[in-house]
């Protein structure tokens, strides 16, 4: 039986599109993961043809026993999001992966223009520290025990992560993904 996750936002969630579309497609993710990376290129693309009729939300689900920059990656990302650059570093992050070091880190923030002293200061002080693990124990309480884990409006997607497969899954719940494509021609 599919796993079923809260289909609301958390007032701690990082969300592309509309909150209010009609279908919710969660990604719990670690940025170091091969796998995540791939899902990535595949979702950047499913939400240029989707545009604000999905939410997509994104929640860290580092493997830190197999990713050795994972959490620090996850940090960083959130250390980001207090700058308002949050899907700038997630981006970055995915692009950049597997060269996730601290000092990389730093220069993909400087690169976004963010503080540096305040960004150095919440990675050091571990600031987000609260916010990962939240989203980690959020995870396993849904039953996810690998990345990329993906739910739409609530139920656990197990499908493929290529595009016409996911575009399809979103489509069977409840957007008209052809008419989403028709406009972008």
């Amino acid at each position: 039986m599919a796993k079923i996750a809260a289909r609301s936002l958390l007032p701690s969630d990082h969300f592309r599109g509309s909150s209010n579309a009609t279908v919710m497609l969660l990604e719990y993710g670690d940025f170091e993961c091969h796998r995540c990376v791939a899902a990535f290129h595949t979702l950047k693309d499913a939400l240029h043809w989707l545009d604000d009729s999905v939410c997509f939300v994104f929640r860290h689900f580092p493997d830190i026993e197999r990713h050795s920059h994972a959490l620090s990656a996850a940090q960083a990302a959130e250390a980001a999001g207090s700058q308002g650059k949050f899907w700038e570093m997630h981006d970055s992050l995915f692009s950049n992966s597997p060269n996730l070091a601290d000092p990389q880190l730093i220069r993909y923030a400087e690169q976004l223009g963010m503080t540096l002293d305040l960004f150095n200061r919440e990675m050091l002080e571990h600031t987000h520290t609260g916010k990962v693990n939240d989203d980690c124990t959020a995870a396993a309480e849904q039953g996810v025990d690998e990345t990329p884990a993906f739910f739409i409006n609530g139920v656990q997607y197990k499908g493929d992560w290529d595009l016409d497969s996911l575009l399809d899954a979103i489509e069977d719940a409840g957007v008209r993904v052809a008419e989403q494509r028709a406009k972008s021609y």
